[in-house]
């Protein structure tokens, strides 16, 4: 299960089980409608979508709930996600991490990829999925736009992807008709 923060700047991986965090993640620093949240087929990755014309993915922690064990305390089962190396080897965190013993914004783990909707400044409404190819995302924009995004999970952490390609999927609007019609004269009634 996920869950964003009101704000959208903090998204939540909690255990359906036991409703304890399993991870916090940071989509960003200002704050953003989140559109869509959604996990690949294996729930190992997770994209994030929001009004500010960004998608983003995270590794998730390979910590499941049988891993962690239920009855652990929230201490040892932060301890063995920390220990994780997919975690420490994608998602980004802050330079300032040591801090985040005191603040909690330092101890956050950032995506390893972002994908910005070209020509996509705010305001602009999208979801994602991942497709069935691997390392690959879909996007779909409110505007009618199909994008189609590849990542590479082995990638430098905070990797900007490039959509692969980009389709319209609803035809443009047409513009009004023009009628044969003259204009009427002034002070004549249609009636």
């Amino acid at each position: 299960l996920v869950t964003a923060s009101e704000k959208g700047t903090i998204l939540r991986v909690m255990d359906s089980l036991t409703g304890k965090m399993l991870q916090e993640l940071r989509r960003g620093a200002h704050v953003a409608e989140i559109c869509c949240l959604a996990f690949n087929h294996t729930s190992s990755l997770l994209a994030c979508s929001s009004v500010r014309g960004t998608v983003h993915v995270f590794q998730l922690s390979e910590n499941s709930p049988a891993d962690t064990g239920a009855g652990t305390s929230p201490d040892a089962a932060k301890k063995e996600h920390q220990a994780s190396p997919a975690t420490q080897a994608s998602n980004t965190r802050s330079s300032l991490s040591f801090f985040g013993g005191i603040v909690n914004y330092f101890n956050s783990e950032w995506s390893f990829a972002r994908f910005r909707l070209p020509g996509a400044d705010s305001n602009v409404h999208a979801i994602c999925s991942f497709s069935a190819e691997p390392n690959t995302l879909m996007v779909v924009t409110a505007t009618g736009q199909l994008h189609t995004c590849l990542f590479n999970p082995e990638g430098p952490p905070g990797q900007e992807c490039d959509a692969a390609t980009s389709l319209p999927f609803m035809p443009e609007p047409k513009p009004p008709l023009e009628t044969d019609m003259e204009p009427l004269p002034e002070g004549e009634d249609t009636a």
